[in-house]
Parts: structure tokens; sequence; C-alpha cells
């Protein structure tokens, strides 16, 4: 869902309800995902079954969600 950048803490406020309402509406379940952050950037990956989680490292199999990278 898109949505714009908030310039003040009710616009914040106001979308996360918005989301929260469409989700809701649709009757769509919410995914937990981690959020890895790295010197390369901020990757957004769907988050492991519990039995798979003694390994913290990067691994490539899992589902990538969104990846920004860092220039500075």
């Amino acid at each position: 869902m898109e949505i714009s950048r908030p310039s003040s803490r009710i616009e914040i406020v106001a979308a996360m309800r918005r989301v929260r309402y469409e989700f809701k509406a649709r009757n769509i379940k919410k995914k937990p995902v981690d959020i890895v952050v790295s010197v390369e950037g901020v990757k957004v990956v769907l988050q492991r079954k519990k039995k798979q989680q003694k390994e913290q490292t990067w691994d490539e199999s899992r589902l990538l969600v969104m990846s920004h990278p860092i220039y500075r």
C-alpha cells in the first residue's frame, strides 16, 4: 500500500489507521518480517519459522520483500 510522506504526527496516525482498516476490511493476515541492517543497506525479509531461527546469518534463500541500499 502506497502512503504519501506525512508532514505531521496527525497524518502519521491517520495513515496507520488507514492501513489497519484496509487489512481488516480485506481480511488479510499480516506477515512477520525481519529487518536486516548492514553496511550494504536495509533489507526487509519474511521471518523464518521458529525451528530455523538458530542460524542468524543472512541467507539468500529467504524471501526478500524490500531492499534499500545505503550510499553514505
